[in-house]
């Protein structure tokens, strides 16, 4: 029911796919993605979370910058693809990142996708680590338009 995935197995799960179909995780309610890489979240939203149908949490941990896309790179990736959980069971999300300049980019086209897509999510919290501009970040995010109406976003300090 509850999974954490590190960088390396998430890297070797998106080969396995190339392969073979994922199965199913119908069981899993809760995801938390350790080190994920920014050149992996189109793959994220298009293809592994549709094997997750019933995913109720997600957590997004930080990832390594240096070896990240920037920010140029980032607005190119299209996050147009919505799973079945981002439509009927999606309730939590939390977005741990720190924010230098590439993450900055990351986290407000992830923020901005959850927030549009997800027609049940409850809760999306922002870890909004050591970040100066925390109030401004804040607003832009309660600015974006929500597939829920019942959508609270959160700063966790």
């Amino acid at each position: 029911m509850d999974m954490t995935i590190s960088a390396d197995t998430f890297k070797v799960i998106h080969q396995y796919s190339k392969l073979e179909p994922l199965p199913q995780f119908g069981y899993m309610s809760r995801l938390c993605l350790d080190s994920l890489h920014a050149s992996e979240l189109k793959w994220l939203t298009t293809t592994f979370l549709e094997s997750c149908p019933n995913l109720k949490s997600l957590v997004l941990a930080p990832w390594d910058y240096e070896t990240d896309l920037r920010s140029e790179e980032m607005n190119q990736i299209s996050l147009s693809s919505v799973p079945k959980c981002l439509l009927s069971s999606l309730e939590s999300v939390h977005l741990k990142f720190s924010f230098l300049a590439e993450g900055y980019a990351v986290a407000f086209k992830l923020g901005k996708y959850f927030l549009e897509n997800s027609v049940v999510l409850k809760k999306l919290n922002l870890h909004l680590l050591n970040h100066p501009r925390r109030d401004d970040i804040f607003e832009e995010f309660l600015r974006f338009p929500r597939g829920s109406t019942e959508c609270e976003v959160v700063v966790v300090l």
